[in-house]
């Protein structure tokens, strides 16, 4: 009797290991009418809510984003507050010249649509997937609001004029974020008809700081990001502040 319990309970853990096997993989974005969203489309983020974007009126707090609102209807500062970017391959921050002393750590994101409307038609025109229903997105310098990451001609990454390169339609400083399951994002360029992702890569002849361009993205339904890939939105980078200043006379 217990021998023939046990057989059947083997049987049944068989099958229903057999069964979850044959369900579909979910774990990630479906590049068809899902608009870029893996799993429940009525749980998906509203990407024209943004609840987390402070008013207008308390730039004040922010005196760097002295900003034009004119094309800004929803009463919203287009601004994140200041955040930077990490990589989760080697957990350096991105940025531009690590040996500059004035060097860029920390950006703002700002939507295209609330700073160049009329761009994003084209951008659309330019983009391979443009049926992802997700915001493009410029990072701009902390430190100059004229100023956004972008890729240069040569492969790295650099700082260029935000309405420049919106206008001449290079669009090198439009970037879309692509969420995950996880905390990490992969970040989609513009450039090369938006099938490139910011990566890492191993190259011994640079520093680590610059082993940064961008590859093929991951975008296929079911299969998992390389952790090159893969990037987290941190707090913006600052000094670290002394708790308990030292005694110097001790």
């Amino acid at each position: 009797m217990i021998k023939t319990l046990k057989i059947s309970l083997i049987a049944l853990i068989s099958l229903f290991i057999v069964s979850c096997a044959s369900v579909p993989s979910k774990t990630f974005l479906m590049l068809d009418d899902s608009k870029g969203f893996a799993g429940n489309i009525s749980k998906a983020p509203d990407e024209k809510r943004a609840p987390d974007r402070i008013k207008i009126s308390d730039l004040n707090d922010k005196p760097n984003l002295k900003l034009n609102n004119s094309n800004n209807q929803d009463g919203f500062d287009p601004f994140t507050l200041p955040l930077s970017l990490r990589s989760l391959d080697t957990g350096i921050p991105l940025v531009v010249n690590l040996g500059k002393s004035d060097e860029t750590f920390n950006y703002n994101i700002r939507e295209v649509k609330a700073f160049h409307p009329s761009a994003i038609a084209d951008i659309k025109r330019a983009d391979s997937f443009a049926n992802l229903s997700l915001e493009y997105v410029q990072f701009v310098s902390a430190k100059d609001i004229n100023e956004c990451l972008g890729i240069d001609e040569s492969g790295f990454f650099t700082l260029k004029n935000c309405f420049a390169d919106l206008n001449n339609k290079k669009f090198e400083t439009v970037f879309q974020l692509i969420p995950l399951l996880s905390d990490a994002v992969e970040i989609r360029s513009l450039v090369l008809g938006g099938k490139e992702c910011i990566s890492t890569f191993f190259n011994p002849n640079l520093a680590p700081w610059q082993r940064v361009g961008i590859l093929r993205c991951e975008l296929r339904e079911g299969f998992s990001v390389d952790l090159p890939k893969l990037w987290a939105i941190m707090p913006e980078i600052r000094e670290a502040a002394v708790i308990q200043p030292i005694d110097e006379g001790r």
